[in-house]
């Protein structure tokens, strides 16, 4: 499975390759929206996001929005530091609260692939 990563938090994203690498997944990494929408289109099964995403006139809600219309059929999760006071944007399939534990992506992950498979079979 490929996952791209997308924070322009340098910490976050070299933790976050170093721990979805080490649970078997193919990842890459970008620091901000325009180069995550360029990686996109290299074929992703899964993006994990940033709420605060820099690099576009519009972040977070919006930015999420294009990616559903643009990718449908990709998993978007979404971090956040607000996760606890901001609601889940529709485009989202799941919103995690960081600071983050690694069984909460991971379960993240499952759970986001499960809602995916199970729209594609209907």
């Amino acid at each position: 499975m490929k996952i791209l990563v997308m924070d322009d938090e340098k910490g976050i994203r070299e933790v976050m390759v170093e721990f979805l690498n080490h649970e078997g997944y193919e990842v890459v990494s970008v620091e901000n929206a325009q180069e995550g929408l360029k990686k996109l289109s290299d074929g992703f099964d899964l993006l994990i996001t940033d709420n605060d995403i820099t690099g576009l006139d519009s972040a977070g809600t919006k930015f999420v929005s294009k990616i559903r219309d643009m990718f449908p059929n990709v998993p978007i999760i979404m971090m956040s530091g607000r996760a606890s006071v901001i609601e889940k944007p529709p485009a989202v399939d799941i919103l995690i609260a960081k600071p983050f534990k690694f069984a909460d992506v991971k379960a993240a992950i499952d759970k986001a692939i499960k809602m995916h498979q199970s729209d594609v079979l209907q």
